[in-house]
Formats: C-alpha cells, structure tokens, sequence
C-alpha cells in the first residue's frame, strides 16, 4: 500500500502540518487597567502584573526558567514559551515570573492577593514539586489570597512564581467542557504580593440593616495570624468617614482562640445616612485597623455605599422607588475591550446618557475597576453565577459555600444590584427547581435573584420582565475585532465547481475499465487516461469535503446567541490560522483516511487489488460530486449551505447499492470496507455515552 503517491500524501500531510503549526497565530489579547487596591499605610506591595511567561505544561516552564537562571537560555523560541500580558483576557496554560524582594520582607508576613482568577489554578513558588505548591484553588472572578510560608521566599535573590490554570469545578460540569472548551483558565485581575506585620486583615464582607431610623452597619472579616498567635491580644478598630469626617466608630480587643483565622464581626450605628442612588451615587469610606501587643499594626481603607434593593411582586425597587430597568449586556470580550483602552467611565456614562440603568455582564464577573468604576458614576449591575449550561444531574456537585462565597464577592458594592442564580438550566427537574431556591436564599440582603430560562439560550432576544429590559449589544457592534469568514471561499467555491463539473464529464467520457483491470501490468493509453481523470477526481472531492469542512469552521458566528458567553475559544482560535493550510492539511488527511479505509479491504479481496487502483476504480460511483461542488458556489447566492454537506449525505446514501453491488460482483464483501467506519462509530458512541448528561440536556435545549 505504501506506493510512491502515497509517501506523497504522508509528506505532504506533515509538510502540511509543520506549516500550519509554524505559522500558528493567537490571538493578540491587550494588557487590561487594574483598579486601585485597598488603600493600607502599613502594608508592604509588590505587583507582579505585566508581563509573564507562558508555557504549555509546567515542566516546560520551569525547564525554561531552570536555564534562565543558570545562563543556558535556549534560542528556539518555541522552548521559550511566549510573552503574555497578566492581567489579560488571554487563555492561560501555564505561566512563570521572576520576582526579587529583599532581606527586610523576611520580618513580614507574605501572602498573594489575586483577583479575577478564572479557573482551577495550581500555584507553585520556586518549583514544580510537591512542597513547592503553594494552594489549589477554583476562581470564580473574584478575589483569593494566598499564604505564602517564610521557608519558600528566597529573600534577596530571584523568585519564581508559577501559575497552571485549568476549568474549574462549573466549566468542567458543564455540556461542553472538553469538547469546545480548552482546559485553560484565565486571569483578568492582579495579582500582588502582600507583606504585613502580624496580623492581616481579609477583604470585609458588609452588610446592614434599619433600627427606627438608624442604620446599623456590620463589616465581617477575619484575622489571619499566619501562626503568630502569641502576639496576642489584638486592638482592632474600626471607623466610617464621609469627606474625611469620622460619622461613626467602634473597637473590640480580641484575646487568642487558638485559631490561625479569627473571625471579626464589627458592628456600628449610623445616624441620618445618606443612601446610594443612581442619581446621587454618595460613598462613604470605612477603616479598619489592627494592632497586637508588640505594637505591630495592619489597616485597610475602602469605598462603600449604602443602598436597599426589594421586590413586591412584580415591581423592582431602590431605597423603597420603583425601579425600571433599562440594561444592556456585555459579553466577555467585550467588557474586556472597554477596559483594555481605559473607557469603563467614559463607556458607562455614555449608556446613562442613553437612559440605561444596568449593564449586564455575561458569565464573568466583573472586575475590580468596572465595580469601583459604577459606585462612582451611579450604574448598577447585574451579575451571572457560572453555572449556565450545567445538566440538572451535575447540580448536586455545586456547594452552598461555593456559592455564598461568590456571593460575598462585590457586596460592599452599592453598583451590584442583581444577581443570575441559574442560567440556561433544565426549569422542569426537581433538582434545578431546589438548586434555584438554595441560591435565592443564599443571596445577601439588598441584592435580587433572577434565573434565566433555558430557552433565552438559542435566541438573540431582550431579556425582558414585568420589571423592564435587557438588551445584547447587536452582534455587529461587537468589540474584540475578531476576524470573521473566509475571505477567498467564494473564489474558491467557484473554482472547485467548474474544476469538478470539468473532472466529471472527463471522467464519463474516459473509457470503461474493469475490477480485473486495477492490476494491469502495462495499461493501454486510453486506460491509463481514464486512471488519471478518476485519481484526480478522487482528490477532487476529498478536497472538497476539506473546503466545506473548512467553511463551516469560518462561518461559525463568533456570538451565535447574545446569551451564550465566550464558551469555546478553540474555535475563536482556529479562526485565527490560515484557512488554505487548514484546507490543505484536511484534505490530504481525509485522502489518507479513505486510503486506509480501502488498504484494510484490498488485501482481503480476490487478485488483492492496489488499495490506490481500487480507490481509482470506486470513484467511478461518485461523478455526482460536482453537485454538491456547485451547491457551494450556489451558497454565495442565497442558497442555504446546509444544503451542501444534506445533498452530499444524501447521495452517498443512495448510491451505496451501486458500490455494494459492484464489490459483489467482483466475489468481495462490502463489509470489508465498514471496518473503519465501524471502529470510528464505536468510540463516537463511547464518547457519547460518557457525555449522557449532556446530551440530554442539548435535546431537551432544542
């Protein structure tokens, strides 16, 4: 089998290949603003945004980083990894950092504050061992913080961080994870090393609530001692301020409880506040300060605002007024765009101008700097849980800490006014139905629940309700600039239509020839033309089959639904190739593919015929190819294309009695040539099977 036209094909596949992996393109995602963190006088900071390393596996980094080091950098650049901005709106494998800090961050305690992790992330310092990972855990978007033990910081000398990201918990449940989605992650806020004096205090959760006129103003947080508990007791006090001018205060002195993370619960009164509106968006700022018996001191400085949000029936309300919601929704890419060319402010006053309320973020939650950005203009938001496309089976996975967890993020926010608790599920199971009452219990007081219906998910349309309407941003005003189509297809198109219709009539005016004529020794001339135009029509419609997959790969919308979010970047980064290498590289892989198909048969057939012969001779019942060729051309003029690969099927199928009946009368088995096929079948339907859950939930979507 293995003649001198097929080591041609073998060549030209992997030639084919290198081509494509070495003209690889990403796509060029831009650096994005972070906000400002929590304003703190005694804390020490180091940010480690900018640019990164990024790598596909670990090993591979920290080879890199290893060289680096020792001086032995390597100049194949693919060993090198490439650049990559953090925070980004990038697919992130694995990425590394070199890092300096000196002598004096040993008397600190250090830990990671990252905020905007999407994804599992597995973070290592100095190594890729077991005793150099520093935490595995599932970002939602939100904020982490991660302790990081004095042995592992090499003061004075160089650090390497590094950061593998894969799908967390609710992408891996959902329909599509592993199919369309790649096993990646991303980072879309900063990351900062910390470095306190015993103890520090965590980012504070707040709440509120009304006493004859009063307000009384909780601020949950923790003490993370990091293992210095015999610094104890500790004075902590806290303070609201408006303009500078201190409105209320409390202080508490906690004694040790044994505990590395000690729960802090301050509470104060409030008299005569002034509410958060749209209108009039005020803030008042809060201090908390902490201080242990050595006199060593942690404080934070932040914004909140104070506003109520409730519903009776169908009417939506802040501070007790009706509220009308006009909204308008952003994609990831999108808010990504906005915030890549500094226009949060500019772009949200332009939609309050415009008579919008809310802007509605897609399967992210936002970052920092868009929630900081709409407590000061006076814009609310709405917010997804990331549990969109998840079948009813898998809910039971999804914790209530998972998600009060994601609730607490944003609630010092005044701007967070909703939250989508289910998106895109199955509303007839039980166990949406309870999942959905858990997560509205779940919420924090002043923020309301919404879930989605799963039929929203195939449409373009506003989301709309008793209480107002939401309304994607039309798919040509989208933002990221992605590319679209195949600019040469429809002179393509046209080309393989005359170039099969020329093939064909060739092909039928060639001279018949036999089964017991694909061996001939010394073929007569007349024969041998006829192998050629059959051979060449062979290539023919494997390329075509190429160019329709092709196609189909270029004509996918990059937001085929307004509420299905940036899901599936291996198709958005497939867009970004060269489609005459990726046509290229399928055809002569399907050519390959049928040779296999056909070589299994042949030796299994009386004369054992040449598996190439044999394809040569097949084709003869597939002249009909240039159909479907013109069906392609026929696209560009308001012929639907799903009539091309329809029509192709469908005379596939009726033409298999004419190919059957021809290996019957030769004495063969048509059998022979479905094991192939079969095989393929068998591990489809394995991979099906696998997936049950979500299928059902795909049949039950359509």
């Amino acid at each position: 089998m293995l003649n001198r036209r097929v080591f041609s094909l073998i060549v030209l596949l992997l030639l084919s290949v290198g081509l494509l992996w070495w003209h690889w393109q990403t796509p060029q995602w831009q650096s994005l603003p972070v906000a400002e963190p929590m304003f703190s006088q005694n804390r020490w900071t180091l940010d480690l945004n900018g640019e990164w390393r990024h790598f596909s596996s670990l090993r591979q980094a920290w080879a890199f980083e290893e060289r680096l080091e020792s001086g032995r950098e390597s100049r194949i650049s693919p060993f090198n990894g490439r650049t990559l901005d953090v925070p980004s709106g990038a697919d992130i494998a694995v990425i590394s950092k070199q890092f300096d800090i000196s002598g004096e961050w040993s008397a600190r305690a250090c830990a990671l504050e990252l905020y905007g992790v999407r994804g599992h992330a597995q973070i290592y310092l100095n190594g890729i061992h077991g005793e150099n990972l520093l935490v595995e855990l599932d970002g939602g978007g939100g904020v982490n913080w991660v302790e990081i033990p004095p042995a592992m910081l090499h003061y004075g000398t160089k650090n390497t961080l590094l950061i593998r990201l894969s799908l967390n918990k609710y992408q891996r449940l959902s329909v599509d994870a592993g199919l369309l989605q790649l096993d990646r992650g991303k980072i879309q806020g900063g990351v900062t090393l910390i470095g306190v004096r015993q103890p520090m205090i965590a980012e504070p959760q707040i709440s509120y609530a009304w006493q004859d006129g009063l307000i009384e103003i909780t601020a949950v947080s923790q003490l993370m001692h990091y293992g210095h508990q015999e610094f104890g007791p500790w004075e902590v006090t806290a303070e609201i301020l408006a303009e500078g001018v201190v409105m209320a205060q409390t202080d508490q002195l906690l004694q040790d409880d044994g505990r590395t993370v000690q729960p802090l619960d301050l509470r104060m009164i409030l008299a005569e506040p002034q509410m958060w509106t749209p209108q009039d968006p005020h803030l008042y700022q809060m201090k908390i300060q902490v201080i242990n018996a050595l006199g060593d001191q942690d404080d934070i400085l932040f914004s909140f605002g104070l506003r109520q949000m409730d519903r009776v029936g169908d009417v939506w309300r802040i501070n007790g007024l009706p509220l009308r919601i006009q909204g308008v929704s952003l994609s990831g890419a999108q808010e990504n765009q906005i915030r890549a060319d500094n226009q949060i402010a500019a772009w949200l006053t332009q939609q309050l101008e415009q008579g919008m309320n809310v802007v509605y973020f897609k399967d992210v939650f936002p970052a920092e700097l868009w929630l900081q950005t709409a407590d000061r203009v006076g814009m609310g938001l709405w917010v997804e849980t990331p549990v969109q496309m998840i079948p009813s089976p898998r809910l039971g996975a999804i914790t209530a800490e998972d998600m009060r967890e994601m609730f607490r993020l944003g609630n010092r926010h005044p701007s967070l006014w909703i939250w989508t608790v289910s998106k895109g599920l199955d509303e007839q199971a039980a166990a949406t139905k309870a999942f959905e009452q858990n997560m509205l219990e779940l919420l924090p007081a002043g923020q309301l629940g919404y879930t989605l219906p799963m039929s929203l998910l195939l449409t373009n349309e506003p989301l709309r309700g008793a209480w107002g309407e939401v309304r994607p941003i039309p798919l040509e005003e989208e933002l990221d600039g992605a590319r679209s189509g195949w600019p040469e297809e429809r002179a393509v198109a046209i080309v393989w239509a005359l170039l099969s219709c020329i093939v064909c009539l060739k092909c039928l005016f060639s001279t018949g020839w036999r089964y017991r004529d694909i061996n001939e020794n010394k073929p007569k001339r007349a024969l041998r033309r006829a192998w050629f135009w059959y051979g060449l029509a062979f290539f023919v419609r494997e390329s075509l089959l190429a160019g329709v997959l092709t196609s189909l790969l270029f004509r996918i919308p990059a937001g085929f639904s307004a509420w299905v979010s940036d899901r599936w970047p291996l198709i958005e980064i497939l867009q970004y190739q060269n489609p005459w290498l990726i046509w290229l590289a399928l055809a002569v892989f399907l050519a390959l593919l049928r040779l296999v198909q056909i070589g299994g048969a042949a030796a299994n057939l009386p004369e054992k015929p040449g598996a190439m012969g044999l394809v040569y001779w097949l084709e003869r019942r597939y002249f009909w190819a240039f159909v479907p060729a013109f069906l392609w051309m026929a696209s560009f003029w308001r012929i639907p294309f799903y009539l091309v690969p329809f029509v192709y099927l469908l005379l596939l199928a009726l033409f298999l009695p004419v190919r059957i009946r021809d290996i019957r009368k030769a004495g063969g088995r048509y059998l022979l040539f479905l094991t192939l096929p079969a095989v393929l079948t068998i591990f489809l339907l394995i991979g099906l099977a696998s997936q049950w859950a979500g299928l059902v939930y795909l049949y039950q979507l359509i």
